[in-house]
């Protein structure tokens, strides 16, 4: 074997232990990157959870504000409603679709309107009704408090599992 010939030998096993170095120092780095990347992203994950959770809590204290305040006061008004909605608008993007807290809190506020009318016509000087009327009123009146009352549960029950830490 010439010179020139173990000479080719050495430099191809050198360019071929160093191509074997620099494949396996690329796949060292990028295994590593994966798990950087992967650290993120269930760190950004966790972020985003304890953000979205702080949102849902609001719109919770929100509700719940309004039935007490309903129940205290035995009616509400149309401040107190817009009040209730401006707060609880963005529960649609907060909750997943099949839970429709939407259309819970669209319930909740034509519910309070139908109490507020009823007692608006049963409180009106201006607008007298006959007894049969106000007995009628005074009972519907009487339900949706107590709907109303049985809600601080389903309240409850509805944000339990997305108030769970």
């Amino acid at each position: 074997m010439s010179c020139a010939e173990i000479l080719t030998l050495v430099l191809t096993f050198a360019l071929v232990s160093i191509t074997a170095f620099y494949a396996w120092s690329t796949y060292r780095i990028l295994k590593a990157n994966e798990h950087a990347v992967e650290a993120i992203r269930d760190q950004s994950k966790e972020l985003t959870r304890l953000n979205v959770y702080d949102k849902r809590l609001r719109v919770y204290d929100a509700i719940r504000g309004f039935i007490s305040d309903l129940l205290r006061r035995g009616t509400t008004d149309d401040e107190k409603l817009m009040e209730m909605l401006r707060e609880t608008k963005h529960a649609k993007f907060l909750f997943p679709v099949d839970d429709d807290l939407g259309g819970y809190i669209d319930l909740l506020y034509h519910k309070g309107l139908d109490l507020e009318y009823k007692e608006k016509e049963l409180s009106s000087e201006s607008r007298p009704c006959s007894q049969e009327r106000r007995e009628k009123l005074a009972e519907e009146s009487y339900g949706l408090k107590n709907w109303f009352t049985a809600q601080f549960d389903t309240v409850d029950s509805k944000f339990k599992k997305h108030l769970q830490l």
